[in-house]
């Protein structure tokens, strides 16, 4: 039998990460897949077997669809139930899939406090065995996410150069070869 090894993600939102369109969230779940494919052979630890996302949007939610992508248990825990309830329709309806195809939810409390969004940081750090982040090093939830891994000493992976790197690649390859305009199946 396998040990169990969960990797816990944190990111930024999609404004930090290229936007909100359909392209860049397209290039956020190949990265995730990529170097969730590659943990192991990284030396970075065991194979995954299991991710937990905090299902914000931009890198937590582009986190979850690799998992799901790579049939991996995807462990949802959210901060409180409709906190996507000022989003895009768009993107609600993407959170709604997600949801539905994740093998856990946790929601760690009934309605938004000013402390919620960290809370769900500690209980997805207190559950994982590494941490894998996309942070370009700026205060925010992400910063304190990181800190408090940091704090209890949970492995951390910040993959943010390597995301540069990727972008940076991709757009020089689309600008030798256009493509057709993205699509992410069942949106």
């Amino acid at each position: 039998m396998t040990t169990p090894y969960i990797i816990a993600g944190t990111g930024h939102r999609p404004d930090k990460l290229g936007g909100y369109d359909a392209k860049t969230f397209a290039r956020l779940v190949m990265f995730a897949e990529g170097e969730l494919i590659d943990w192991h052979k990284m030396n970075r630890g065991p194979i995954p077997t299991g991710i937990i996302s905090g299902m914000a949007l931009g890198f937590d939610q582009a986190l979850a669809v690799a998992a799901i992508n790579l049939r991996l248990p995807l462990h949802a825990i959210i901060p409180f139930n409709d906190f996507d309830n000022r989003w895009p329709e768009a993107s609600r309806a993407t959170y709604r899939e997600i949801m539905n195809q994740a093998t856990k939810i946790t929601v760690v409390g009934p309605t938004y406090s000013p402390q919620i969004y960290q809370d769900r940081n500690v209980e997805m750090v207190d559950n994982a065995d590494a941490i894998m982040a996309l942070w370009n090093g700026t205060p925010g939830g992400t910063g304190n996410c990181m800190a408090y891994a940091f704090k209890k000493k949970v492995q951390t992976y910040n993959f943010w150069q390597r995301y540069e790197q990727f972008v940076h690649d991709a757009n020089e390859w689309d600008a030798k070869y256009p493509t057709k305009p993205y699509h992410i199946k069942g949106t």
